[in-house]
């Protein structure tokens, strides 16, 4: 009974999986509203257009990239971390760095196409 009676379980993961994915489907895609581009800080600096908007995602990305290299090397985190979750870690500090450089790219010239490149990593970061 205890193998064979757990199809239901498979059943509901496949529904859960497959009716968000049919529904993502059926519904047209929409625009982010253009207003939402606007932003409090819009002034240049050194070239840079709504220069503390881009600057401020430099953190992200030297933290990011730190957490990568601090876990590149297994001596280091061999005593910190448990068997196994050094990747998923490296993973998340990637997702970090990149959503610094994503949200810095998006935010020089904020616009629907580049929206996505702020919002994916961060999206990977919080999967993770």
């Amino acid at each position: 009974m205890a193998v064979h009676g757990r199809w239901w379980v498979a059943a509901i993961l496949m529904v859960g999986i497959l009716l968000p994915v049919g529904v993502l489907l059926a519904v047209p895609p929409f625009a982010q509203p253009q207003w939402f581009h606007q932003f409090a800080d819009q002034r240049s600096c050194c070239g840079i257009t709504n220069a503390a908007n881009v600057l401020s995602n430099i953190p992200l990305v030297v933290m990011g990239l730190w957490g990568v290299w601090w876990l590149s090397e297994p001596e280091r985190c061999r005593a910190r971390l448990q068997p196994g979750t050094r990747w998923p870690y490296a993973a998340f500090f990637a997702a970090i760095a990149f959503t610094g450089l994503g949200s810095a790219w998006y935010h020089w010239a904020p616009d629907n196409q580049r929206l996505l490149w702020d919002r994916l990593p961060l999206a990977v970061a919080f999967m993770v």
